[in-house]
């Protein structure tokens, strides 16, 4: 019977068939090192391992990634390997934001805890790089003759016009023209860009 099969002899029976890539079966192996030590670090960063390479087929064990480096701080907060798991992990399922807020909450009860501090800054700067999910477009887009009137006729019109400044003195009042035409089309693309963004 499985139950009595000797941990390490579970262990190696989980590694094998990880090594050949049966993942199910790996999973099943390291499941039944759990119920014996629910806590099991080994265990959990090989399961966690096995949930991040099947979820790049199916997202969904994202989830039961991070869920088995969770199990691991839940004995140990400070665990260095389960915390860079979990925000890899994060990173991939694009749920850095979600992870910030959390790490948040733990430097709220502790907040003199450098370690949370360094791995909360840690993700702010992978989001700010872009490597958390996108912001959600709003769906918006300008119609195609606003599109023509500002980028294929207002910018056109508006750089013409200050070129022609630089002519000569009978074009002065162009530059003035142009500038203005210019800091329309500026807004236009503020807009755009805060629109998109909401």
């Amino acid at each position: 019977m499985e139950q009595d099969i000797p941990i390490e002899k579970i262990f190696e029976l989980g590694d094998r068939n990880r090594d050949r890539l049966d993942y199910d079966q790996a999973i099943h192996y390291y499941n039944l090192l759990l119920r014996k030590d629910p806590a099991d670090k080994t265990a959990l960063l090989r399961l966690a391992d096995i949930h991040a390479i099947k979820a790049e087929k199916e997202p969904v064990y994202y989830v039961l990634a991070m869920e088995a480096c969770r199990k691991i701080l839940k004995t140990d907060p400070m665990d260095h390997e389960a915390n860079e798991k979990l925000i890899l992990t994060a990173i991939k399922a694009g749920t850095l934001g979600d992870l910030a807020r959390e790490y948040r909450e733990k430097l709220k009860k502790d907040p003199s805890n450098k370690i949370y501090k360094n791995y909360l800054n840690r993700i702010s700067l992978m989001s700010i790089m872009g490597k958390d999910a996108q912001i959600p477009d709003s769906g918006y887009t300008p119609g195609f003759i606003l599109r023509m009137f500002f980028d294929l006729g207002l910018l056109p019109i508006s750089v013409i016009f200050i070129l022609f400044y630089f002519w000569g003195p009978k074009y002065k009042s162009t530059f003035t023209a142009g500038t203005a035409m210019f800091a329309v089309y500026l807004c236009y693309r503020a807009l755009l860009y805060f629109f998109s963004k909401k």
